[in-house]
């Protein structure tokens, strides 16, 4: 796999508009299934993209509004010689997919997701984020994130669901310990709800407790 891209990217600051715009796309190629006798099927129109553009206001606590949007190719049928898949080969998901950790349920793959954030600093040593995101399927016959759900004949739909984040921040020791508390939610739809491999567990809620040391 051969993956090209660009990234541009104005940071945040008071009283301006700011954006992030990054794109790539893969060539090559993947095996049909873990068996090293399948087929190869050669990667086709494969895209990642995500656009970002925010506020922020020159006042208290500093609130900042940025409206998002991530796509990232599926595959369309998975016996044909080809695959549309992106494969998000490495990275942090937090940026954009909640936290990192365990909690993996979206990531940059047959995806197309808009989305909202909202970011405050009441102080120096504290950060509140929230966002929430709707999410859907590129291709509806591809499989959702490294789920593995998976509807082949696509009539489960493309609409997997709401997902929700927050999380605060709080600086122990400046530029030493920082400490986050936050959760996240996937509130399910009719593809989470009906394709024929869903647990039909229910909505998914993940909380965590992190403290992280720089030095």
């Amino acid at each position: 796999i051969a993956t090209y891209g660009a990234r541009i990217r104005r940071s945040p600051k008071a009283s301006a508009f700011d954006f992030e715009l990054e794109y790539a796309r893969q060539t090559g190629s993947v095996r049909g299934s873990t068996n090293p006798a399948m087929f190869r099927r050669d990667y086709r129109r494969i895209a990642v993209l995500h656009v970002e553009a925010g506020y922020t206001f020159a006042a208290a606590w500093s609130p900042r509004i940025a409206l998002q949007y991530d796509y990232a190719s599926g595959d369309d049928s998975p016996s044909d010689l080809s695959s549309e898949r992106f494969d998000p080969l490495f990275g942090d998901r937090s940026f954009e997919f909640g936290p990192t950790s365990i909690w993996g349920a979206i990531f940059r793959s047959n995806l197309k997701s808009p989305g909202v954030r909202i970011e405050l600093k009441p102080d120096k040593t504290n950060e509140l984020m929230g966002m929430v995101r709707q999410v859907k399927l590129e291709s509806a016959a591809d499989s959702f994130g490294s789920s593995g759900v998976r509807d082949a004949t696509g009539a489960s739909g493309e609409d997997v669901g709401a997902h929700i984040e927050l999380r605060w921040r709080h600086q122990l020791v400046p530029d030493g310990v920082r400490l986050s508390i936050g959760g996240a939610a996937l509130l399910r739809d009719d593809f989470l709800k009906s394709a024929p491999n869903a647990t039909g567990l229910g909505d998914s809620y993940y909380g965590y407790t992190e403290l992280q040391f720089s030095f």
